[in-house]
């Protein structure tokens, strides 16, 4: 299973496409999966049958560098350096989407790696302003 699939489950993260960062504010917790994959990984993982749910915290269900014993050994520096990268890039430039639409980047083939459709010109912007 991908982290897409995981990250755009309706049931763990209501309105998955919309930005949303508020939605990890006070250590939230969701009601275990009781039913399709995650269901089955929940079972695995906590010994406990796919019919009995328990709270989890949301942080379990982000799976972008994997989880247990298959996690990315990089995944302390890459959470550090995405940490300074949008940090600085983003105190430091104005942008806005340039020719991009939903259909751009909406994925619409699972190939190991969400794909968008073809002839997408993917994800656009333009740097309005940069401050020194």
């Amino acid at each position: 299973m991908t982290s897409y699939c995981v990250h755009h489950d309706e049931t763990l993260f209501p309105d998955s496409h919309r930005f949303f960062p508020e939605r990890w504010l006070g250590n939230p917790r969701v009601p275990a999966p009781t039913s399709g994959p995650l269901a089955a990984i929940s079972e695995k993982t906590t010994g406990i049958g796919p019919k009995t749910a328990i709270d989890s915290p949301l942080t379990r269900y982000l799976v972008s560098f994997l989880k247990g014993s298959r996690s990315c050994l990089g995944q302390n520096l890459g959470w550090a350096e995405l940490y300074i990268a949008f940090a600085a890039i983003g105190r430091r430039c104005e942008f806005s989407l340039f020719e991009t639409e939903l259909a751009d980047v909406g994925f619409v083939r699972d190939m190991l790696v969400p794909h968008p459709r073809s002839g997408s010109k993917r994800l656009r912007v333009l740097v309005e302003n940069v401050a020194s």
